[in-house]
Parts: C-alpha cells; sequence; structure tokens
C-alpha cells in the first residue's frame, strides 16, 4: 500500500502541488503542515503520505493530534499511505480518549483500519472490539471500528 521511495517524482499531481507550495523537496513540506493557511497545511499532509516516507509518521501523527479539524482526515489518510506501525501506540490511545472529538478519534480509527501493518500488530483486534461494542462510543467511530474488523477478519487486509 504505502508508495514507492521516490515514485513520486514521476507522479505529475504531487509536481503541481510542490510547485504551487513553492517547493521541490520533501524536507520543505514537513514545515508547511503547520502553515496557518488551511489549503497549504491540507496538502502538506497530502504530500507527506504521497512521498511514501515512513519517517512521516511522525509529523502527521502530531497533526492528527492537534486542534486543527482540518487536517484529522488528510493526516490519517496519509497515515495509511505511509503503513508505518510506528504511531500504532499513538492511534490506538487517541482513539480511546473519550475526552477528544468524535471527528478526531474517527481519523485515528480510520488510519488503524486501513494501514496493513497497523492490522498485523495484536492489540489492534481487541481495540476494535472494545470500541465497536461500546454503547456509549461515538456512532462515527463505532462504525469505523466496525469497518476495520470487517477487515482484519477477511484476512485480506486493505487492497
Amino acid at each position: 500500500m504505502s508508495t514507492k521511495p521516490q515514485q513520486w517524482k514521476s507522479n505529475p499531481e504531487v509536481i503541481a502541488v510542490l510547485e504551487q507550495l513553492g517547493t521541490t523537496e520533501p524536507e520543505d513540506v514537513v514545515g508547511l503542515v503547520q502553515a496557518p493557511d488551511d489549503t497549504v497545511a491540507q496538502q502538506a499532509c497530502w504530500l507527506l503520505g504521497q512521498f511514501g516516507n515512513k519517517r512521516y509518521s511522525q509529523v502527521l501523527l502530531q497533526a492528527l493530534y492537534s486542534n486543527r479539524s482540518i487536517l484529522w482526515m488528510p493526516s490519517a489518510v496519509s497515515l495509511t499511505l505511509l503503513d508505518s506501525k510506528r504511531p500504532t501506540r499513538q492511534l490506538i490511545a487517541l482513539l480511546l480518549d473519550p475526552q477528544r472529538a468524535s471527528d478526531q478519534r474517527y481519523a485515528a480509527g480510520y488510519a488503524l483500519a486501513f494501514t496493513n501493518c497497523a492490522l498485523r500488530d495484536p492489540r489492534v483486534a481487541g481495540v476494535f472490539m472494545t470500541v465497536a461494542g461500546d454503547q456509549h462510543a461515538p456512532p462515527n467511530v463505532r462504525g469505523v471500528m466496525a469497518e476495520g474488523l470487517g477487515i482484519l477478519f477477511s484476512g485480506q487486509g486493505y487492497q
């Protein structure tokens, strides 16, 4: 599921967004996740997923933990593209935190449910079952957990 290293260099859409942001280097994009302009920050999250470098998972995880709700889903989607096991523990913690917004918890659950690496973690199935069965959990969060269980038990992983 993850993009092959340097494959992004042949993707015209990636090149166009990089040029629009005024850079050609992935390292420059990292700082743009914190840009005050929401569109720039969203594009930066998207680009980090396209680069396919697992070390960008920390930056995306920080965006997911931030108070900027506009970045939650773009960072979650990009985390799935990186297919890194590194953020699994933090994603589980965010998902299980009832003090967090339901959309933020949904994004964390989405990242877990659609990341093959996370699906191989033995903790994930138990978390999915616990949250999916929790009548007090928000419906959108329970739904993505049910979807994650379907992916997990299909034995196929996310294609």
